[in-house]
């Protein structure tokens, strides 16, 4: 007898602690998808004037960790070189940024989950992977020249 009250009462209860739940799931989605997109929307604003000054993560890759051929072919589709720059996606192709003292002209792009920082290419070969891996990751003021 007892286990057939449960059996009713789960029966009754059950679609209205669905619907609840239903309701707090759709919630949560709806509030953090509208976060996400703040996010989403604050992290990809470049700055429009020139000379606009960002404290970025700026790391150093080689053709040994970073690239999937030899050549090395950036986004604009030509040969890395020493000191070519892999910026942001929601950054203009040929964009210029100085830090440490030196300009750079963004021609390439980087993985979308590393998309707020700066990539400097250091070359071909062991050596330029031991100077990338000595460059690290870093915290620099990037100024955006043109």
């Amino acid at each position: 007898m007892f286990n057939k009250i449960c059996y009713f009462l789960l029966a009754l209860l059950l679609p209205v602690v669905t619907m609840m739940t239903i309701r707090n799931i759709k919630a949560y989605w709806v509030d953090h998808i509208a976060e996400v997109g703040k996010m989403v929307e604050v992290r990809n604003v470049l700055p429009e004037n020139e000379n606009k000054r960002l404290m970025m993560t700026v790391t150093g890759y080689s053709s040994i960790e970073g690239c999937n051929d030899s050549e090395c072919i950036m986004a604009n589709g030509k040969r890395a070189y020493v000191g070519a720059v892999a910026c942001p996606r929601s950054w203009k192709q040929g964009t210029v940024v100085r830090f440490e003292n030196r300009e750079y002209e963004c021609l390439d792009r980087l993985s979308m989950k590393y998309d707020n920082r700066i990539d400097v290419f250091f070359g071909y070969g062991n050596e330029a992977f031991k100077e990338a891996r000595k460059f690290g990751k870093r915290s620099l003021e990037v100024e955006i020249v043109r």
